[in-house]
């Protein structure tokens, strides 16, 4: 291995010694190569993080829930082509035609309970998993699509697969996994925790960035089954080899594991399998999680057929610095001598301005199979891509247009469809991997400002908003006014209300409308403003119905 101590000096220089942290390792063929940790694990003391160290993980918890519905499968308890219902009856039959593996995969269509109700999560007026919540999802009659239409990333479904693990082993996700997974591996800094529980020996603290400054971030608890497992560096090495060696079940389940869902709008495979998303854009198969909580963030990566892994765990939400993606490029650099893990990209990047013929692509695009929104603006030295978070656009030598932050291997390329409307389709090496069509312009100026002032509420879920006139402009202010500002609204004919946001979303502000969407205004025969119909992404929602009400 060489070129270690480069890695250490950017890590140390970005991670002093009495701010929060992480730990990074680096494991192949089932051995460590590279294990150690920097920073601290509580501001403002030199308490250093190292290999044993204890982070709350976020969403790279979901590939342990899966596996262990995948164990559950192999041992005949279930069937991952089981409907739902089966084990959860209490939904009705408004809920047919959504199996296990949809649950699994993102595409059953259900909405996003937790991420519509964060806040509430966040002030424990409510706890995911409970049987107030079952009782609330159950009555839920709203759907994003039917099941298997699309691919739509939502924690619900793995807060009802842990509740599946229940029903049909018997004992908590916690338990099972502890007994089927974590000890036979000897994990044994690694545990699911539950609100109200006590949480890890030796564990970190997490922290967030405001106006500059880290400071200790509130505490939140997620329900196991899409997040909430502690762990360390230490301990998902040995998960790592455990993949590698295929110690804990048949051939036949770790095949499943990698097995990506199918979704119909294309007809093609979803970009995510059992708990892990699949990226064969680096020339290799790569299996992958990122994960984003509160104080934490986490990323884990492994190469199947190289037996390589890579894993990144912070007790801090972002590292703009130094992202899980450029550590990710230098381990495949500093590898590549010793094993031909993924070959190096040959597309160079070509500085300066975009081409003149891209001059009128600005404005809003929508996904032409997708709900996707994004945006596409003109800058000084080219063109900014907001997909919901920022990419830098640069010429490559291949003919397209990319972000150094990412490599090559994501990109886009522009072109006029046969009635002339730009469409942007976005590659992942040389696979296509969606397409979309450029909208018309959007307005400050909003047609009946005043009507459409209000109160607007969703019965069935308890979410709920206010739109606010300030001056000439439309403002959305979430029910919790005092934790996030106010988000501006533009116009889109024909009665649109359009709001996208090019910062790099804060972890906490999830509920919040970061990144892009829209709401579509409801008339009457007469024009008058009933409610709305939400596209809400980062809510985990699509056309969700919002009735405008009078206030209280």
């Amino acid at each position: 291995m060489k070129n270690w101590g480069d890695l250490d000096a950017a890590f140390e220089k970005a991670h002093p010694p009495d701010e929060p942290g992480g730990a990074f390792g680096v494991f192949r063929h089932g051995r460590a190569l590279y294990m150690r940790g920097y920073g601290s694990k509580r501001l403002g003391h030199k308490d250093r993080i190292g290999p044993r160290t204890v982070f709350d993980i976020a969403s790279v918890s979901k590939q342990f829930t899966a596996f262990c519905i995948l164990l559950l499968q192999e041992r005949g308890r279930l069937s991952m082509e089981d409907d739902f219902r089966k084990h959860l009856p209490e939904f009705d039959h408004t809920f047919s035609g959504i199996k296990i593996r949809h649950l699994v995969h993102h595409s059953s269509g259900l909405l996003g309970l937790l991420d519509l109700r964060w806040l509430d999560t966040l002030a424990r007026a409510w706890e995911p998993g409970s049987p107030g919540y079952l009782a609330l999802g159950s009555k839920q009659k709203d759907r994003n699509f039917p099941a298997g239409q699309e691919h739509q990333y939502c924690n619900d479904g793995y807060v009802l697969l842990a509740e599946i693990i229940r029903r049909r082993s018997g004992l908590s996700l916690a338990e099972f996994a502890e007994t089927k997974i974590f000890r036979p591996l000897n994990m044994t800094r690694t545990r699911f925790v539950g609100p109200g529980e006590a949480r890890m020996p030796d564990h970190s603290e997490g922290h967030r960035l405001r106006k500059g400054r880290w400071e200790p971030s509130p505490r939140f608890v997620c329900t196991p089954g899409p997040g909430g497992l502690w762990t360390c560096i230490e301990d998902l090495g040995r998960w790592a080899k455990s993949l590698d060696e295929q110690s804990l079940g048949s051939p036949a389940l770790y095949r499943a594991q990698l097995r990506p869902g199918k979704i119909l709008l294309p007809s093609l495979d979803a970009p995510y399998a059992a708990g892990l998303f699949l990226d064969p854009s680096y020339g290799r198969l790569l299996a992958c999680h990122n994960g984003g909580i509160p104080g934490f963030s986490s990323a884990f990566y492994w190469f199947p057929r190289q037996e390589l892994s890579v894993v990144l765990l912070r007790n801090r939400e972002s590292d703009p610095g130094l992202s899980a993606s450029t550590v990710l490029d230098f381990v495949l650099k500093s590898t590549k001598s010793q094993a031909k893990a993924v070959p190096a990209h040959k597309t160079k990047f070509i500085p300066g301005p975009a081409s003149p013929a891209l001059k009128s692509t600005p404005g809003l695009y929508q996904g032409v199979h997708s709900a996707d929104l994004w945006e596409l603006k003109s800058k000084r030295k080219g063109l900014l891509l907001n997909r919901g978070f920022p990419v830098r656009l640069v010429r490559t030598t291949a003919g397209r247009l990319s972000d150094p932050h990412y490599g090559t291997w994501w990109s886009v390329r522009l072109e006029p469809d046969a009635s002339g409307t730009w469409q942007l389709r976005h590659y992942g090496g040389s696979k296509l991997l969606g397409i979309l069509s450029r909208l018309g312009k959007t307005s400050a100026k909003i047609p009946g400002l005043a009507s459409l002032r209000g109160h607007y509420h969703n019965a069935s879920t308890g979410k709920r908003f206010d739109l606010r006139v300030v001056g000439a402009k439309l403002f959305y202010r979430d029910a919790y006014p005092d934790a996030y500002p106010d988000i501006p609204l533009r116009w889109l004919a024909p009665d649109k209300l359009v709001y996208t946001s090019d910062r790099v979303p804060s972890v906490d502000a999830y509920a919040q409308l970061d990144g892009n969407g829209y709401f579509q205004v409801q008339r009457d025969s007469r024009g008058k403003a009933l409610g709305l119909l939400a596209f809400i992404p980062s809510n985990g929602c699509r056309r969700l119905r919002f009735a405008k009400k009078a206030k209280q």
